[in-house]
């Protein structure tokens, strides 16, 4: 269950879907287009200028010219199509910021004078997730545009410009392929090569955290002494314990997007301060909660036959072990009884084992596991995100992959390390 979403429309006020474009792409980001008209090319350019990697999906046909994205292609921009009247969504994603979706394609008339209407859907949603996932099946499915395409394509738009735009459009899917995008959104992203580019960005995101809690781990290391011990819970899960702590106490709400980027060396030496003040710090709930769940959550889920033999509502309650997974109980009139109850209705139990199952126990490489299980819709789980799967894989692996939530990188964040929000 998601927050109310924002509503955009193409005026000249507040809302205008315009300014919300333009401010989007100011800091360098991956925008994902899908419109099946496309004329506006000077928003795109705007988002050149600002060092957006961009990648578009749209339908060729009488409102998309053919120059217009000859001269992006020439720009560097990745252009994908279908031919069919099948493809109608119009879907904007600013990658770990927000997707904007509606009536709106990203034309002079759609971004101007037309009535539209799109809302927009914030980073930490299933709904945000969903509709990455969606956009990568699109892309997966539509065709390259390359310069022999738009050659043919600029051709047949000059000799039918007279006609009708059912002549054109037939003449279109004679000569280049009638392109629809696929009936169903359920991808196999593990097998797709194609979708590398996706999980490129992913795992480089991935990685600047990793890097940076790395980082926070040797700080700790050095400094000489624990609060539990090794046969209690690895090291990992202590240092999740005190990024909690850094989260909770000292950078709450949106407190953690006022400190600023450090260096390395002033990041360490920033460390350093709290770690020294959490020593001082009596976390009970370490010793209460922590060290008892990391047990259960590993004895519940250690192996395939385990996870097999649970219960339906047992697994539900392993899982909520997750802060990621628990804490979305606050969506939900009547908590954590009314999550439940709404996971078990949503989710079917045997999708839920086959998640675990891979994620945990597959050979596959974990940063892949990790992707499948947050966007390949033959695993993903509702109210199971991007943070959920990547707290869940913390808790059990034994690659020891720390716990990477929304808690841990605000927290990363606040000690001025440069990770990515998602």
């Amino acid at each position: 269950m998601d927050a109310s979403p924002h509503i955009w429309d193409n005026g000249t006020g507040q809302r205008c879907l315009r300014a919300a474009f333009q401010e989007y792409s100011l800091n360098p980001t991956h925008v994902y287009i899908a419109s099946p008209f496309f004329s506006y090319a000077h928003m795109v350019e705007h988002m050149l200028i600002q060092k957006c990697d961009v990648k578009m999906i749209v339908r060729l046909g009488p409102f998309t010219p053919a120059t217009t994205l000859k001269k992006l292609l020439k720009k560097g921009v990745q252009i994908r199509f279908f031919t069919s009247e099948k493809f109608h969504s119009k879907i904007y994603i600013f990658l770990n910021r927000c997707v904007i979706t509606g009536s709106a394609n990203m034309t002079e008339n759609g971004f101007n004078s037309n009535s539209e209407i799109c809302l927009e859907i914030k980073n930490g949603s299933d709904t945000y997730d969903n509709l990455l996932a969606i956009y990568q099946n699109y892309w997966s499915s539509a065709e390259v545009l390359t310069d022999e395409i738009i050659a043919q394509y600029e051709y047949l738009e000059n000799r039918y410009s007279k006609s009708i735009a059912n002549e054109f459009e037939k003449e279109l899917k004679n000569t280049i392929g009638n392109i629809a995008p696929q009936t169903s959104v359920v991808i196999a992203t593990q097998k797709r090569k194609d979708t590398n580019v996706f999980i490129i960005n992913y795992t480089k995101s991935h990685q600047k955290l990793l890097n940076a809690f790395n980082i926070v781990k040797k700080v700790y290391l050095d400094f000489g002494k624990r609060k539990s011990t090794p046969e209690d819970i690895p090291i990992r899960i202590e240092i999740d314990r005190f990024l909690s702590y850094i989260r909770e106490k000292c950078a709450s709400g949106d407190s953690y997007l006022q400190a600023p980027l450090l260096a390395t060396d002033d990041a360490i030496n920033n460390t350093n301060i709290y770690i020294f003040d959490w020593f001082k710090f009596d976390d009970t709930y370490l010793f209460d909660t922590a060290i008892p769940n990391y047990k259960t959550i590993n004895e519940n889920f250690k192996s395939e036959e385990s996870i097999e033999a649970l219960s339906y509502s047992d697994i539900f309650d392993t899982l909520t072990i997750c802060h990621a997974i628990h804490d979305r109980f606050r969506f939900f009139k009547g908590g954590l009884k009314t999550m439940k109850q709404h996971f078990m209705e949503r989710n079917n139990c045997d999708t839920v084992k086959r998640m675990l199952k891979y994620l945990l126990f597959s050979n596959d490489n974990y940063i892949i596991k990790m992707y499948n299980c947050i966007y390949d819709q033959s695993f993903k789980t509702t109210e199971i995100g991007r943070s959920g799967i990547q707290d869940l894989y913390g808790w059990i692996n034994k690659d020891d992959v720390p716990i990477c939530n929304r808690r841990t990188v605000k927290a990363l964040r606040f000690l001025g390390f440069n990770v990515e929000i998602f």
